[in-house]
C-alpha cells in the first residue's frame, strides 16, 4: 500500500501515479490519497486510487485502510 500526497515538490502525486502505472510489477499495488488538496476526492477517483482521506488525517482511519489493504492470509 503507498500512502500519497498530491502535492509534492518535485513530482506530485499524479505523476507518480502515472510512474507507478507504467510499471507492471507496482500497477497492483493500492494507492491511498492523503491530501490537504481542495480536490483531493476527485482527483483521487481520477487517478483510481484505493481510498482518499483528507488531511488533518484521524490515525485510526489510517489503520483502517492499512489493515483493510495489507491484510494477508497467512
Amino acid at each position: 500500500m503507498i500512502l500519497l500526497d498530491l502535492m509534492m515538490p518535485r513530482m506530485d502525486g499524479c505523476a507518480f501515479r502515472e510512474a507507478q502505472l507504467a510499471v507492471e510489477a507496482l500497477r497492483e499495488t493500492p494507492v491511498v490519497v492523503v491530501s490537504a488538496d481542495p480536490n483531493a476526492e476527485r482527483k483521487a477517483r481520477d487517478i483510481e486510487a484505493a481510498a482518499c482521506l483528507c488531511k488533518p488525517v484521524d490515525p485510526d482511519d489510517v489503520l483502517a485502510l492499512v489493515q483493510q489493504y495489507c491484510e494477508r492470509d497467512v
